[in-house]
């Protein structure tokens, strides 16, 4: 069948004497649907304290506080601070990675840390074979020989948009004028501050791609958008598929060295 509900008390009739009793991947696949907008997976970033990981003063173990998850498709929550123990590197450095790992063999979602290859420079892969093992991930962390412990945040973030609505002439471009209003589906908001000398330029490579050509908001030292300081600024497309998109402008020659604040909305 094409159309579907659940779930119904019973199993007599109609839709509950097709589908019902339910399984795992019936949940499962209304968790997905519901909640991850784009993807099956992700961190919910208003419950607990969104699985925030962070080190100790000695750098081990790695502390991973409360919240809960979409593992490809399936509810994780966690109700109190994991820690995970680090093995310090001999030789050359490893980058590790933090996980919440779906295992089907055990039945089990946990909290995981994956040690990385001494000297690759990267992390491993994510595991990603749904029946079999996946991978949410948390956070990145540098384990050196010597010398501090360095943890980035990875995570991604699964929710419904801050931004719901929009006014503009393409149902994809957001930066093409027009009064049509719009539903935005799956949002992505980045920002960031960059300093820029007098009468020269400043570039920004937005740190995720968006899918379309986002919406851009400019301050220069706490001003809104000022053509005296500011001269043009672009917003650079896509060319073949999904690209990392780039904002860029330049001031007057006549303008202060100044500190450029952008915010950029837009489609994941």
């Amino acid at each position: 069948m094409t159309e579907m509900s659940y779930p119904w008390d019973g199993v007599d009739l109609g839709d509950a004497a097709t589908y019902a009793p339910y399984f795992a991947e019936d949940w499962h696949q209304m968790y997905s649907d519901m909640l991850a907008m784009d993807g099956s997976y992700g961190v919910f970033m208003r419950a607990g304290n969104a699985l925030e990981a962070t080190l100790t003063v000695n750098d081990t173990p790695c502390i991973v506080d409360t919240g809960s998850a979409l593992v490809a498709g399936q509810f994780y929550r966690n109700a109190a601070a994991v820690s995970l123990t680090i093995l310090r590197e001999v030789a050359l450095t490893r980058y590790d990675r933090v996980v919440v790992r779906r295992t089907w063999a055990t039945k089990l979602s946990r909290l995981t840390l994956v040690a990385g290859v001494p000297g690759a420079g990267v992390p491993v892969a994510l595991e990603t074979t749904l029946n079999v093992l996946y991978d949410i991930p948390i956070a990145i962390i540098q384990v050196p020989a010597a010398g501090n412990m360095i943890i980035t945040d990875d995570r991604v973030y699964r929710g419904f948009p801050d931004v719901s609505d929009r006014q503009g002439g393409s149902a994809t471009d957001w930066n093409l004028a027009g009064t049509t209003t719009r539903k935005t589906g799956a949002v992505r908001m980045q920002c960031g501050e960059i300093t820029c000398a007098a009468g020269g330029s400043f570039g920004v490579t937005f740190p995720v791609p968006f899918a379309q050509i986002p919406l851009v908001f400019l301050t220069t030292d706490g001003n809104v958008w000022n053509t005296a300081w500011i001269g043009s600024c672009t917003v650079n497309g896509c060319t073949g598929g999904i690209l990392g998109h780039t904002l860029a402008g330049f001031f007057h020659a006549s303008a202060n060295a100044k500190t450029v604040a952008w915010l950029a909305i837009g489609q994941e």
